[in-house]
């Protein structure tokens, strides 16, 4: 093993370093560099939406009953809510969530999500 360096942190287990033009030195991390896992679109219809205030408590419900849903939206307009989670949300559930609202739930379905790249176009 080699002397570590005057941080007192042997070379190997390091991250590295820039040192900056005033002095200051600071370890360098990945950005944005989050671990690629398989996601699901869950579309739901619902019927008795009428308002944006509708496509809010849809919504709400839908992040309460489901901790890991992401991109949470609703259209009252095309009577379908939809959002990403990482297994397919189940039918049973999303059924009680909606109808513990008030309103009708009708179908829904879960496809694996693909992540789009600049303009729409898929990544590879």
């Amino acid at each position: 093993m080699e002397d570590p360096d005057q941080y007192g942190t042997p070379p190997e287990t390091e991250t590295p370093r820039i040192r900056t033009g005033t002095g200051c030195v600071r370890t360098e991390t990945p950005r944005n560099k989050k671990e690629e896992r398989d996601m699901y679109r869950n579309t739901v219809k619902i019927d008795g939406m009428a308002c944006g205030m509708c496509e809010a408590h849809i919504c709400d419900a839908i992040r309460k009953a489901f901790p890991d849903a992401r991109k949470v939206s609703a259209s009252h307009r095309k009577k379908e809510a939809s959002f990403l989670t990482d297994q397919p949300a189940g039918e049973a559930e999303l059924g009680q969530t909606v109808e513990a609202t008030g309103y009708h739930y009708l179908s829904s379905e879960s496809v694996p999500w693909e992540k789009k790249g600049l303009f729409g176009a898929r990544k590879a």
